[in-house]
């Protein structure tokens, strides 16, 4: 049993490639995006409940046998922590998929083809370029679990196909 972590910046092709691998492996994807924007009306500062929630319901699924992969960019290292709890409470094994993407015209393109679900979801990549150095900077942590850096630049079958090595090893 797998509880597979997506993390990176956004624009990067979580959701893509997280989809991809649920519905190739016929795993639970849970998007914290689609919690957040569920709660965000609600609550203030709704990203940590988000994320409370997300790991809430890994665990559940977990408990239940199921493998599980959530799409999330895993800022800042208490993430990692709630990851390796989840892990260690259901007994499955933690997997960080981390998605970059080393073609920045790629990456731009990506990020401003998103459609904004909500008044928090940035498209404007102008904007994005300004918050992107405090992204990055908690986003920069030593993962301590079997990790993948992935280039989603490539084409998606790629990508897929050396996610699906990594995990059969």
């Amino acid at each position: 049993m797998y509880l597979v972590v997506f993390k990176g910046l956004a624009g990067t092709g979580k959701s893509t490639l997280s989809r991809a691998l649920g519905r190739h492996l016929g795993w639970l994807v849970l998007d914290k995006d689609d919690i957040h924007d569920a709660i965000e009306a609600n609550a203030n500062n709704a990203s940590p409940l988000a994320y409370r929630i997300l790991f809430r319901m890994a665990e559940a699924a977990l408990e239940q046998g199921f493998s599980v992969i959530c799409d999330c960019s895993l800022r800042g290292l208490e993430g990692l922590e709630n990851v390796k709890a989840v892990a260690q409470r259901t007994k499955a094994e933690p997997v960080i998929i981390e998605c970059m993407t080393a073609d920045e015209r790629v990456w731009r393109s990506r990020f401003e083809a998103r459609i904004d679900l909500s008044s928090r979801r940035l498209t404007d990549w102008q904007e994005y370029e300004l918050l992107i150095a405090g992204a990055r900077a908690d986003m920069t942590y030593e993962v301590d679990v079997p990790h993948l850096v992935v280039d989603t630049s490539r084409p998606l079958e790629m990508t897929l196909a050396q996610v699906l090595h990594f995990l059969e090893r």
